[in-house]
């Protein structure tokens, strides 16, 4: 469900681009101080423990824990690949498509094919173990699409492209998830969230940064397909590195058992 409102946000997103700022930025404020509304009134008080340690110890244990920060270092290139999104891959369709429609069409693309599927591809993948494996295979597709967009001069390209993206983040999302539960102790799994939370913020800032750098110096240097081979190269990456970490810590990846 959180992937599925992510993608379908960045539709509305698309489709409001139009409107003044001010009136978008009041807006999103309301949003906030209403969904605060609806936790603090619908959601449950959950009785949490509190190991009685300050943040700085619970940060040394996290980074004694290996295969988590492998993990974490690891998701900055899935990240990268996630967070083109908003920056890259309106970008390029805008070229293509000479307008803002075509934005509109790939953002509608992915959240069709993530409201749709999601479900049907997180049942048919839930039995498998191997989660590490799982975000790994989905940051490839999402890199494949993205490297697709960089051939693509049509329509039809353009929603081939936005179909594999899509189908990657089905794969990584509850998968991404899920890892966090499986390697952080009971008691700390808060703070496992939000030091896991260093690697969107790290993978998200290199690819509006880095991102929007080599998009423009490919077009400086007329080799336009620059971002879209760097992006294949990270998911090749993310795909291998995760694969490896499956194999070197298969115990901590069995969230079945």
């Amino acid at each position: 469900m959180i992937n599925m409102g992510i993608i379908f946000s960045t539709l509305i997103g698309s489709l409001l681009s139009g409107v003044d700022f001010f009136y978008l930025s009041l807006l999103s404020g309301i949003l906030f101080v209403l969904v605060a509304v609806l936790v603090w009134i619908g959601l449950p008080r959950i009785k949490i423990g509190v190991t009685g340690k300050s943040w700085m110890q619970d940060i040394h244990t996290i980074v004694k824990d290996t295969p988590f920060i492998t993990y974490t270092i690891i998701l900055i290139g899935y990240y990268y690949l996630y967070m083109q999104l908003f920056l890259t891959i309106p970008r390029i369709v805008e070229e293509i498509t000479g307008g803002r429609g075509g934005v509109a069409l790939i953002y509608a693309t992915i959240s069709i094919t993530v409201i749709v599927f999601q479900l049907k591809v997180t049942s048919l993948l839930q039995p498998v173990s191997h989660r590490f494996s799982l975000i790994g295979f989905g940051s490839l597709f999402m890199g494949i699409g993205l490297l697709l967009l960089g051939f693509v001069t049509t329509t039809t390209g353009i929603i081939a492209a936005g179909i594999l993206f899509s189908l990657g983040t089905m794969i990584t999302g509850p998968a991404v998830l899920d890892i966090v539960t499986v390697l952080a102790p009971k008691e700390l799994i808060g703070s496992y969230y939000g030091f896991n939370a260093f690697s969107l913020a790290i993978g998200g800032a290199l690819s509006t940064g880095l991102g929007g750098w080599l998009y423009d110096a490919g077009l400086r240097i007329q080799w336009p397909l620059l971002p879209w081979v760097s992006c294949f190269i990270v998911s090749l990456l993310v795909c291998w590195r995760m694969y490896r970490l499956d194999i070197r810590t298969g115990l901590y990846a069995q969230v079945n058992e």
